[in-house]
């Protein structure tokens, strides 16, 4: 239950104060429906919590918030699609905080990670652990 009520303090927080930028460019921002295009399939992580924030952003907007899923290339697909889209706050890209480490390390992409897109906001913090068998004989991690 702590982790729905920490996505709906940070959703809050993007309403509160990443938008401004947005909402300074158009006056009537939004007026039409907004898409996530999550470049992770569908069921993971990624996709449930751009679910999760979508629901109070369209309340508080009130404008659909549509979810498109484009999983694939460790996130490449996805984020060229939003690169590719006009620069216009109606298609936000939703991705995992490796994404400038994975493009990084591609030799080529169709896009220019640095240039075309602009990170807004962490929405969340997942921390990930190791974990081995208790019969196995590491006891630590060095």
């Amino acid at each position: 239950m702590w982790q729905f009520k920490y996505v709906m303090y940070v959703c809050l927080g993007v309403l509160g104060l990443n938008m401004s930028g947005v909402w300074a460019q158009e006056k009537n921002y939004p007026a039409r429906p907004i898409t996530f295009i999550v470049a992770w399939p569908p069921g993971g992580s990624v996709d449930t919590v751009a679910r999760l924030i979508s629901e109070p952003l369209r309340v508080r907007l009130g404008q659909p918030v549509l979810i498109v899923n484009r999983g694939g290339a460790v996130g490449t697909i996805g984020a060229n699609a939003v690169a590719k889209a006009a620069p216009d706050g109606y298609t936000l890209l939703v991705t995992i905080g490796a994404y400038p480490i994975t493009a990084a390390l591609m030799s080529a992409l169709p896009f220019d990670p640095i240039k075309d897109l602009t990170g807004i906001s962490l929405i969340v913090r997942s921390p990930n652990m190791l974990v081995v068998r208790p019969d196995f004989p590491a006891k630590k991690f060095e």
